[in-house]
């Protein structure tokens, strides 16, 4: 599953990121690819702080051209449990590790079965 990010140049050249769907997450680097490096520890604490405060999690907006930053494997492990209510077999940790945390290629070829 992956979430688009809005890229931007301050005044001092550092680039920022900021998550369309989760307007409390931000951050930055140096360079584009440092700060889609950084977006994908921030989705995954903004993700988690959701999942903590039991707030429905948005899906993914259609936002065609920009760039996405793909939720990690641990963190989309602990999604799908929620979306689901039951815990991943050992072969579906193993097989979501494979597709880089992709929830999509782990149950097909739809999104995960939202509440």
């Amino acid at each position: 599953m992956e979430y688009p990010v809005t890229l931007e140049r301050d005044d001092n050249g550092t680039v920022l990121v900021s998550f369309p769907d989760f307007p409390e997450a931000h951050t930055f680097g140096d360079t584009t690819e440092e700060a889609l490096e950084r977006a994908a520890d921030a989705l995954a604490t903004v993700i988690e702080a959701y999942l903590a405060d039991r707030r429905p999690i948005p899906r993914p907006s259609e936002r065609p051209g920009s760039p996405r930053v793909r939720v990690p494997a641990r963190v989309a492990a602990n999604l799908d449990v929620a979306i689901r209510g039951t815990a991943l077999s050992a072969e579906e940790l193993d097989a979501l590790h494979d597709a880089g945390g992709d929830l999509e290629a782990l149950h097909g070829h739809g999104a995960p079965a939202w509440p």
